[in-house]
């Protein structure tokens, strides 16, 4: 596993994090032999802004060719800047990640003058999502960011890429963070783990 360290906001504005997770991605595949690395069995993947910038880098390598990502993990993803949703409105205040906060770390993010709508800001906007890897896709009940997330998950599916969903209805944002008080994070993380292995396998 390789944690990549991308430079954050509000010091580096987009696209600081997402040139920095590309550059990394196309800098391990082309050192994998000395990293012992399979280069054809590389997964992308993160949680919330980290699996936001897993989902846009699977489309971008896509679209460039020649890295073949065999899995995507992407837990509690932050599929669309400046949306509007259901679950949005409904958990807004008093579920642990509040709506004025995704706001001000999206402010943070982006200049004035970046495109919410663009797929390199919001992912759920790609246009062609045939031919992407198999997602594992971990959402959570209470998290504002739990429609966009599904909605993402569903066009992937209709596009006929293999897409697990695991919906933990009684839980929050990034609830695995809580694992010292909460069994139910242990065993998410477990079964993310067992299926991303599965995806690796089958590559």
């Amino acid at each position: 596993m390789i944690a990549v360290e991308y430079r954050l906001a509000p010091e580096h504005v987009y696209p600081a994090a997402l040139d920095d997770a590309l550059a990394s991605v196309l800098w391990i595949e082309a050192n994998a032999s000395a990293l012992g690395v399979d280069a054809g069995r590389i997964a992308l993947g993160g949680d919330s802004a980290g699996a936001m910038l897993a989902a846009i880098l699977t489309q971008i390598l896509k679209e460039k060719g020649g890295i073949r990502i065999a899995a995507q993990l992407l837990m509690f993803p932050n599929t669309q800047i400046g949306g509007d949703t259901s679950s949005l409105n409904e958990f807004a205040v008093g579920y642990f990640l509040e709506r004025r906060a995704i706001e001000y770390f999206h402010s943070l993010y982006l200049p004035p003058e970046a495109d919410r709508n663009s797929p390199r800001v919001s992912p759920l906007r790609g246009k062609d999502f045939s031919g992407l890897p198999p997602a594992y896709v971990m959402l959570a009940g209470y998290d504002p960011l739990h429609d966009e997330g599904l909605a993402y998950a569903e066009k992937l599916r209709a596009a006929g890429v293999k897409v697990t969903i695991a919906d933990y209805a009684d839980m929050v944002h990034c609830f695995i963070y809580l694992q010292t008080v909460l069994p139910q994070a242990h065993d998410a993380v477990a079964r993310a783990a067992k299926s991303v292995r599965e995806y690796l396998d089958a590559a």
